[in-house]
């Protein structure tokens, strides 16, 4: 793995979620970003063109800084990486950053989509269970 490549998954591993919700994760471009996401998936550009269905030089011109992804690229890109299509948009820019960015929960709302609603229902009372836990320790601080 070259140096560059290992510095920014070293980069990715120390965006914690307190990071992520400090807006430090704008100290990396959406390139850098996504030469991360396909560097794990062990992708080259060209397989990344394949798999979102757009053309190699779209995606050249891209990581060249030619251009911008476009709204339909992020969603196809989302879709490709199972990821939620807020969390690509942030990335690339085109998404307000400050609006909710705490990714855990926009994977968790995409995740509860696919549950029936006895599922679901299971799940928040997971969660709330978790609540009152949280809340007597004195651990639970909404919105953080």
């Amino acid at each position: 793995m070259d140096n560059y490549i290992q510095s920014l998954l070293i980069v990715k591993r120390e965006f914690t979620n307190d990071n992520l919700n400090s807006g430090n994760i704008l100290l990396m471009s959406f390139t850098e970003w996504l030469e991360i996401e396909l560097k794990e998936r062990n992708w080259k550009h060209s397989e990344l063109a394949r798999q979102i269905n757009f053309s190699e030089p779209a995606i050249s011109l891209m990581f060249a800084g030619k251009r911008n992804p476009g709204v339909d690229m992020c969603k196809a890109i989302a879709k490709v990486f199972n990821k939620p299509v807020v969390v690509v948009l942030r990335a690339a820019g085109i998404a307000d950053a400050e609006v909710n960015t705490d990714d855990i929960i926009e994977e968790v709302l995409q995740d509860l989509g696919g549950f029936g609603m006895s599922d679901k229902e299971d799940i928040l009372e997971y969660v709330r269970m978790k609540r009152r836990i949280a809340e007597k320790n004195g651990t639970y601080s909404p919105n953080d």
